[in-house]
């Protein structure tokens, strides 16, 4: 579903912040709620591009199917949820950690092990976005990459 999703171009006219929130949509959240479907991102651009995520995650069920593969498209299509986009955004943006918080129903830990587990897909996803020569793309990882990583989020410790 990502190489779907980058291949149709999805990330071209988001800004670093907003592809970083909305690739939190590609694996699932610990604890991340219920809120996915009925409620989409609350910035325009993340909600389209959740509707473009969820069409083609079925097409890629349905290619699946074609080729012999048992697999349930409406269960597929539903694993993949939004409920860290606008809490991920808000961090990127430079929101404090106790007012993202406020955001989720997450414990802090889970969410520090979700952004640091995010931090490694972007690192891929930069190595894959310079391996096929696009460095438009690779920037825009690497861009997202630094403003992810801040604060107590990133701290080598917290028992400082």
């Amino acid at each position: 579903v990502a190489t779907e999703l980058i291949l149709e171009g999805i990330a071209n006219d988001m800004t670093p912040a907003q592809l970083v929130a909305f690739l939190t949509c590609l694996y699932p959240a610990e604890g991340g709620g219920s809120r996915h479907v009925e409620n989409p991102p609350s910035v325009p651009i993340l909600a389209d591009a959740w509707k473009r995520l969820r069409e083609a995650a079925s097409r890629v069920a349905r290619v699946q199917r074609e080729c012999g593969i048992e697999l349930d498209e409406k269960g597929y299509v539903e694993q993949f949820r939004n409920s860290l986009v606008d809490v991920t955004l808000a961090w990127c943006e430079g929101k404090k950690f106790q007012d993202v918080m406020k955001m989720t129903k997450m414990f802090e830990g889970s969410l520090i092990r979700v952004l640091r587990r995010h931090d490694e897909l972007l690192d891929q996803l930069h190595s894959a976005a310079m391996s096929v020569g696009d460095d438009a793309l690779s920037q825009k990882f690497t861009a997202g990459r630094k403003i992810l990583k801040r604060g107590v989020v990133f701290a080598s410790s917290l028992y400082l």
